[in-house]
């Protein structure tokens, strides 16, 4: 087998499959399935396919591949000093439920005005992110596990779109 096609194997495994899905939280599954790829991706040929070969004396091709696989997926996950935890993980717990709080509207008229203006120049996506947001009530990861949007895409849409608003409200504001 190729080095891609070791790694298609693996990426379609159920067994791969399986031990990511036994990760929490489960909104960051997609996020480490990605980084767990990448990295395989920018291994050498070389090494996956001696780690490949490895078990064909016992009849069990791939066996140490797919024990690195679960070992570096457990290192990410746990570890506060890896790299998907700085990419993925201190920004989920920073935002995580109990820290993030829904959208309020603005009591002033006048600025629910400006707000409404500036909801009229937003891209199509991020107008109705915005409409789901603030109507239902909850936060983004309940957001994203209801629409099954990943949370990250959420996560910065919606924080995005605060800052924006509350730049819109204090133009409002200066004027």
């Amino acid at each position: 087998m190729t080095r891609n096609e070791i790694i298609e194997h693996f990426y379609n495994s159920k067994d791969v499959a399986d031990a990511i899905g036994k990760m929490r939280p489960i909104e960051l599954q997609d996020d480490l399935r990605q980084e767990i790829f990448l990295v395989l991706c920018e291994m050498s040929e070389e090494r996956i396919q001696e780690m490949w070969h490895e078990g064909w004396k016992r009849k069990d091709c791939g066996e140490k591949l797919k024990h690195y696989i679960v070992r570096m997926m457990l290192n990410m996950m746990m570890s506060n000093r890896s790299s998907f935890f700085v990419k993925f993980r201190k920004s989920f717990i920073e935002w995580s439920a109990e820290h993030d709080i829904g959208f309020h509207p603005v009591e002033d008229d006048m600025a629910i005005v400006r707000v409404e203006e500036t909801n009229k120049e937003l891209h199509w996506y991020e107008r109705e992110v915005l409409k789901l947001y603030s109507e239902n009530g909850c936060n983004v990861m309940q957001l994203a596990r209801d629409t099954k949007i990943p949370y990250r895409s959420l996560f910065k849409t919606i924080s995005k779109l605060k800052k924006e608003m509350q730049i819109k409200i204090r133009q409002h504001g200066d004027d």
